[in-house]
């Protein structure tokens, strides 16, 4: 609750600045302070404490990642398209032999089924807040998981355009010359898709299990990693990623997902202070 009393304190020092202007408004913010540290108060009673935000955390952790991630994205989204002497110039024998299968693939079909999983992915972790102990942690695990997606996506972007990997389909006469010739063609390495599906699908079972240790979690990690797993097979088979594309996008997936759980969970070997931030105003305005 660090953003709720912060809030309050910022509210605080504008209501005094506000009321020697305006002295009508006196009465209605000592309600909203009220009623602000009431709901404060209440949500520390019961959080059960697994994960806890500092802003200088928070910052250091958003800030250089929307540079870097800004940087990555504009640099990807203007690459220039590809000449037609350059596709038909590309040889499947300057490919290592692990990912030169992966030419041959073409599924339209795979493609499509990979977003709508890629979306499952991405929406699991709400299934979390059916559960009263996640739920009174909402603000904490929305601002991990926010952060986690953020982290991995400006990964993704950042790579893309740096490094000009051709897909599998550039390298595939069945895909249309215009498809082959999209800037996009270039930005294989990594598969933005898998990994953040494996963020999406990992942070949900970590948490769970963040929150539950003492289960018997495999059933949510095999889930996880099986539906993941998916839209990384469905990449491959589309023709849109080589199987080195999707293995460094779940690695990449994966380890944000455990990095930003374990870097905000709260140290049970030292002894927690509790902060209740009502004591801590007057309400004599």
């Amino acid at each position: 609750m660090f953003f709720v009393s912060s809030f309050q304190i910022l509210i605080c020092y504008f209501h005094r600045w506000l009321v020697a202007e305006t002295p009508q408004w006196k009465d209605s913010m000592k309600a909203f302070l009220l009623v602000t540290c009431i709901f404060s108060f209440l949500t520390n009673l019961y959080a059960s404490s697994i994960y806890q935000l500092d802003l200088k955390t928070e910052a250091s952790i958003i800030t250089p990642t929307i540079i870097l991630g800004s940087y990555g994205m504009f640099r990807t989204y203007n690459q220039a398209p590809l000449s037609v002497d350059t596709i038909n110039n590309l040889s499947v024998n300057n490919i290592n032999r692990f990912d030169r299968f992966a030419t041959n693939n073409y599924s339209p079909r795979a493609d499509r089924l990979s977003d709508y999983l890629l979306v499952a992915c991405l929406i699991s972790p709400i299934a979390l807040y059916s559960d009263k102990n996640i739920f009174s942690e909402l603000t904490e695990t929305s601002i991990i998981i926010g952060e986690t997606y953020l982290i991995t996506a400006a990964l993704v972007y950042l790579t893309k355009g740096s490094i000009e990997r051709m897909r599998p389909l550039a390298y595939n006469e069945r895909f249309e010359m215009k498809d082959r010739q999209n800037s996009d063609s270039q930005n294989s390495f990594f598969s933005a898709h898998t990994a953040l599906a494996f963020s999406g699908a990992i942070i949900t079972a970590k948490i769970y299990d963040d929150f539950y240790p003492d289960k018997n979690n495999l059933w949510i990690y095999s889930s996880a990693l099986t539906l993941a797993s998916s839209v990384g097979y469905l990449r491959i088979k589309s023709g849109k990623h080589f199987p080195t594309d999707v293995i460094t996008g779940a690695i990449i997936g994966t380890g944000s997902a455990i990095i930003i759980t374990n870097k905000h969970k709260v140290n049970t070997n030292k002894s927690e202070e509790r902060f209740i931030p009502i004591l801590n105003f007057s309400f004599k305005l």
